[in-house]
């Protein structure tokens, strides 16, 4: 490419600059020789002489290297030397730029090295999908994309993506992208410092903006509109969205899922009749500085000095997250088009306009996760109009119309687990499905309805049992062996036993009788002799309390001990009491003389500890085999017997750990 005349003049200037410097350090080597200076003083020189001379190649490395640089030209019409937008890029090289004029282009684009691929006008330079699952694939750093509308058939059954970003430092700025059968920018393979600025996306069938495990990337600028949410991050962190318009959403406006933490989202309008945003993380909604946050087209605090926000924060779907300087009017969409036509303009619905769909859940209610999805599923019919039936899958009913529902579904063996949910002809088996996609699912059925699904006459409970073997058992009781709800409080047994050095016998017959504890409360359990307990109300709330108590005062214990260790005497008592704590009495109720006749007490207290902490945390076991081998030991007869012996078989192996450390 030819320097026009103002690089050419600069081009002069820096060479005269470096051509009188170069003369200055000559003369001044010069002057420094004749006058016989030392040699550290002219090795100085000659360095600074080589860095200058270095400094001035790679300024004219970078003029020599602009030469290189070159301009494509793409057009349809067969007027420039492509008219292929991947065969001019083909060509391209570092640093150049592919410009596309006026036109229509059928083609999926791979772009791979670092160039600008730049459109004459968005509305009227077009690229359409051709074949891939997605328009434009950029998997070089340094790539700019502008002035594109980019497109794909919205009817497909693919979920065909407008933009796919797999590097690092990519900017798409001043597109449209829009009617993609899946998501309209997707941001992914750990991506970092990638813009998205100042696109209409519109019209994509999933995500506006998807992004997954990328960080310190902007989106900012942009009017997102009628997708099924808006902005999605998941497991991404310092990421930036600010001054979007996102609208006319059919689920979430913005989503955190995942892990993703640390993203700051503030001067976005987000507004439609769902969710605005969905957070169970910790992000930040606002910003500090400015002291502004978001527009939400729900919220209905008041303005009462008119500043423009509002005196109540707004508060964040799905955990504590909040938005303490809600902007009461809008801040960016006023600019664009959207708001000019009224039938974009959000209105409220009521659910009793809404068809009725059921939901069936199957549950474990001493399940923490369970009961958390059991309120998210119950918060949702505040919306929509649900009809939710739930079944106890610690009682024989539920378990067995669990096992019907498995086999109507054709549920794999590896997912049946506790925790179930039925809606249509879908099956969730995870909380974590539930959270991220239940809602998408309830809109299929908004203008219809959905009954309760049929669960069918049959099960195949014996079936999934016949095709397990001991092997698998044994290898599922090992890998939940190490169960944090019992394991702690073990652990912590046998650490004090020993540190106290108080005799093996008794350490032994603790250990054995807390693991025996163990062994029998699951296999009572998993029989079906502890169903009633499980129907008192408020047994999940004392599970909790009981769990969280058992947490706080093993803490206190070992914080107690290790101030008794530091202030220990020569007394009997081998782990003191804290002096300021105790008032300098003898004895410790974690700690006991060793000649003490109530260490006798000790292995009775382990083992009632054992019991009572298994039957209030069972479920930590959530083994996905577990309910067949129950379900078969309980309800069908020919197999009992076998059943009885994969249960004892699953008990034994699971309580190794602790028999291990207590030995």
């Amino acid at each position: 490419m030819v320097v026009d005349l103002e690089q050419y003049k600069n081009l002069r200037k820096t060479i005269k600059f470096h051509k009188i410097l170069n003369i200055q350090i000559i003369l001044c080597y010069r002057a420094c020789n004749d006058m016989k200076q030392p040699t550290s003083l002219k090795l100085t020189v000659i360095i600074l002489i080589m860095f200058h001379l270095l400094t001035l190649n790679l300024l004219l490395g970078n003029h020599c290297m602009a030469k290189h640089e070159n301009i494509l030209h793409v057009d349809d019409d067969g007027e420039a030397e492509y008219s292929s937008i991947q065969e001019a890029l083909k060509h391209a090289q570092h640093g150049d730029t592919v410009f596309v004029h006026n036109g229509t282009y059928f083609e999926n684009l791979t772009v791979n090295k670092p160039i600008t691929l730049l459109g004459e006008d968005k509305k009227t330079t077009t690229i359409v999908n051709n074949e891939t699952t997605q328009v434009v694939h950029v998997i070089s750093d340094f790539v700019n994309i502008k002035g594109f509308t980019i497109t794909s058939n919205v009817q497909s059954t693919q979920h065909i993506i407008g933009v796919k970003i797999a590097s690092n430092n990519t900017r798409v700025t001043d597109c449209i992208i829009m009617n993609n059968s899946g998501d309209g920018i997707v941001i992914t393979s750990l991506s970092s410092n990638n813009v998205i600025q100042g696109n209409i996306i519109i019209n994509n069938m999933e995500c506006g903006v998807s992004a997954a495990y990328i960080n310190h990337t902007k989106i900012e600028g942009n009017q997102i509109i009628n997708n099924r949410v808006g902005v999605s991050l998941c497991s991404s962190f310092y990421n930036r969205i600010t001054e979007n318009a996102i609208v006319n959403y059919t689920e979430h406006g913005v989503k955190m899922c995942g892990s993703s933490n640390h993203n700051l989202i503030y001067l976005n309008d987000i507004a439609n009749r769902q969710i605005q945003a969905f957070d169970l993380h910790e992000n930040i909604w606002y910003n500090q500085t400015l002291q502004r946050g978001n527009y939400w087209g729900d919220y209905n605090g008041i303005d009462a000095n008119g500043d423009g926000v509002g005196d109540t924060p707004y508060n964040i779907y799905g955990g504590g997250n909040q938005d303490i300087y809600p902007l009461t009017k809008p801040v960016v969409s006023k600019n664009f088009s959207w708001t000019k036509h009224e039938d974009r303009e959000v209105q409220p619905i009521s659910n009793n306009s809404l068809k009725k769909v059921c939901i069936l859940v199957f549950y474990n209610p001493v399940c923490d996760s369970c009961l958390k999805t059991l309120g998210y599923i119950n918060s949702l019919n505040k919306r929509y109009n649900l009809g939710i039936v739930a079944y106890n899958v610690l009682t024989q009913e539920g378990l067995e119309l669990q096992q019907r529902y498995f086999t109507a579904f054709k549920v794999p063996k590896e997912k049946r687990g506790m925790f179930s949910l039925f809606i249509g002809n879908k099956c969730f088996t995870s909380e974590e499905e539930v959270f991220s996609d239940l809602e998408h699912e309830i809109h299929g059925y908004m203008s219809t309805g959905c009954d309760c699904p049929e669960a069918g006459g049959n099960n195949d409970a014996a079936v999934v049992f016949s095709t397990l073997d001991a092997s698998h058992i044994a290898a599922s009781g090992l890998m939940n062996g190490v169960n944090p709800c019992v394991f702690a409080t073990f652990v912590f047994f046998i650490a004090y036993l020993g540190f106290s050095k108080i005799n093996r016998k008794i350490t032994m017959a603790t250990g054995f009788l807390f693991a025996a504890a163990v062994f029998l409360t699951y296999l009572l359990i998993e029989l079906g002799f502890f169903q009633p307990f499980y129907l008192i109300p408020g047994v999940p709330l004392v599970s909790h309390l009981i769990y969280v108590s058992a947490a706080l005062f093993a803490l206190l214990a070992a914080f107690l001990n290790l101030l008794g260790y530091i202030d220990m005497r020569k007394q009997r008592s081998v782990i003191y009491k804290p002096r300021w704590f105790f008032r300098r009495k003898e004895g410790c109720f974690v700690g006991f003389s060793t000649s003490g006749k109530i260490l006798v007490v000790l292995p009775i207290l382990s083992f009632l500890t054992g019991f009572l902490l298994s039957l209030l945390r069972f479920s930590c076991t959530n083994q996905v085999h577990l309910l067949t081998i129950m379900y078969v030991a309980m309800a069908v007869p020919v197999l009992k017997n076998q059943a009885v012996l994969y249960l004892l078989l699953y008990n034994t192996v699971f309580i190794l750990p602790l028999l291990v450390l207590t030995v």
